[in-house]
């Protein structure tokens, strides 16, 4: 609605200056202002969920599958075994 916000504000503007209508001129100023804030609101918003995603992609991070490179596993470890490795 930030677009409606901006557009019927600045008409409202205009008719109040056209009119000599300074209160309608205000509101037209306020509501303008208001919409042309929630656009660079939602714009911010786009950024920032880019930017999320894009480092998210970059760590893997989110990824649901697990990463088939990653064949560590805590049970080929001797000491988990419970075998000893002591010089003798």
């Amino acid at each position: 609605m930030s677009n409606r916000d901006r557009f019927e504000g600045k008409a409202r503007e205009v008719a109040g200056k056209a009119t000599g209508d300074e209160e309608l001129e205000e509101e037209g100023r306020t509501q303008h202002a208001k919409g042309e804030a929630g656009e660079k609101i939602a714009d911010a918003k786009a950024k920032v969920s880019g930017t999320v995603e894009a480092a998210k992609d970059a760590l893997g991070v989110g990824s649901k599958e697990p990463d088939a490179s990653d064949t560590s596993d805590a049970s080929d470890d001797p000491e988990d075994a419970g075998e000893s490795h002591t010089a003798g």
